[in-house]
């Protein structure tokens, strides 16, 4: 069985590759990401509750504090085939019968931050986010305006996602949480009005 880890650190082998082939394709990356959130705008929330679903959960929790939304559940986790599905979109690893497939569901909680982190309970994880994907991509020859941080996963160990947000201890009992840091106050009062 593949791990989230090795599946991220090809995905992003072979973006590199794309990128080193094609430099113009880092501004139709960056460009489709941001048509993908525009699209969804005000549809992140449905947006998570469906992958909810699709995972067979039976609970889901919302969590807001510090700035940061948490939806968590206890559906099946994050695996290692959803790796390329949430880095881009157009492609889903989700089956006939689940209500998204499309591949761009997830794409609409950059609306509410630009570092979401979907992590599996004492497994592995998926996060993103702007700086971390422009280091990355400097790191690799590449500096450019356009920087398509939607599409360019990176790991998380759940270990070091509880050592740097000890919120997550409090949903420890489910299985899969999306993080979403960054929420102004404005949000979190329209996610807890939502909510009531």
């Amino acid at each position: 069985m593949e791990t989230i880890e090795n599946a991220i650190a090809e995905f992003k082998r072979k973006r590199l590759a794309v990128y080193s082939a094609d430099r113009e394709q880092m501004v139709r990356d960056t460009r489709a990401a941001e048509r993908a959130t525009r699209d969804h705008s005000g549809r992140w929330l449905f947006e998570l509750l469906q992958n909810s679903d699709d995972a067979q959960a039976s609970q889901v929790h919302i969590l807001i504090e510090n700035g940061t939304v948490y939806i968590a559940d206890d559906g099946r986790g994050f695996h290692a085939s959803a790796v390329s599905a949430i880095s881009g979109t157009d492609f889903s690893d989700k089956t006939t019968g689940t209500i998204g497939r499309k591949g761009l569901g997830f794409k609409s909680v950059y609306e509410v931050s630009s570092s979401p982190a979907v992590l599996t309970v004492n497994g592995e994880g998926i996060g993103f986010g702007p700086d971390l994907a422009r280091t990355w991509l400097a790191q690799n020859g590449f500096d450019h305006d356009y920087i398509p941080y939607q599409w360019i996963p990176f790991f998380i160990p759940w270990s070091a996602a509880v050592q740097q947000d000890p919120v997550l201890h409090k949903l420890q009992d489910l299985r899969t949480i999306v993080s979403l840091p960054g929420v102004s106050t404005d949000q979190a009062l329209e996610i807890q009005r939502l909510l009531t």
